[in-house]
Order: structure tokens, then C-alpha cells, then sequence
């Protein structure tokens, strides 16, 4: 469920396949976007996640910061068996016009 306004990061848990083959530290995520407003440079920090039983987890973040451009971050994991099979991510900087200032995107899959 999407929260609006300025939020605590991961409002609901998250469970991660820590430890695996693959793994992810979101400790690391969630630290790097928390500083952004820390610092004052965010004005809003908008976070809709899920964790799914099924080992599949979703992170869906948009970062607004004071001079209006946003930063969207969206990630992917999926692990069975203690075993990241996929993981993909997408970064989207945008002005506040709404103008591309970069993209990134990968997706790796870690069940060969």
C-alpha cells in the first residue's frame, strides 16, 4: 500500500535471503536513501514494499528532493531455497520538468 509524505523506510518487514549465494545487503539501501534526507535534501521520501512468502521480494522507492527532481528506485529479488534466482534493479533520476537526467537498469539471474 503506497504512504504518502515523509516516511520511515520499510515500514513493514522485509525479509531478505541474507547470507546466500547472491545476497543483498538492503541494510546498505536503506541507509544510503535515509541520508538524503538526513541531510536535509530530501523534502519526501515515498517507500511501497513487499515481501512475499514465496521468497519473491519487491522495493519501490521515489526520493523528492528540495530542488523538485526525483529519484526513483525500484528493485527485485527472488531466492528459494536460501538462493538469490534473480535480482534486478532500476534507477530513474528525473529533473523536475520531468526530463530524464539518467537511467540504470540490470537484471541478473543467479539460477543459470
Amino acid at each position: 500500500m503506497p504512504q504518502s509524505g515523509t516516511i520511515k523506510l520499510f515500514s513493514v518487514p522485509i525479509h531478505a535471503p541474507i547470507g546466500c549465494k547472491g545476497s543483498i545487503n538492503l541494510q546498505d539501501l536503506v541507509h544510503a536513501v535515509s541520508r538524503l534526507e538526513d541531510y536535509g535534501l530530501a523534502t519526501a521520501i515515498i517507500s511501497n514494499n513487499e515481501s512475499l512468502p514465496s521468497g519473491e521480494l519487491f522495493i519501490n522507492i521515489k526520493v523528492e528532493l528540495i530542488d523538485n527532481s526525483v529519484l526513483f528506485i525500484r528493485e527485485y529479488i527472488s531466492a528459494k531455497q536460501e538462493q538469490v534466482e534473480h535480482f534486478s534493479y532500476a534507477y530513474q533520476y528525473q529533473s523536475a520538468d520531468k526530463s530524464l537526467i539518467f537511467g540504470y537498469f540490470v537484471l541478473d539471474d543467479f539460477g543459470g
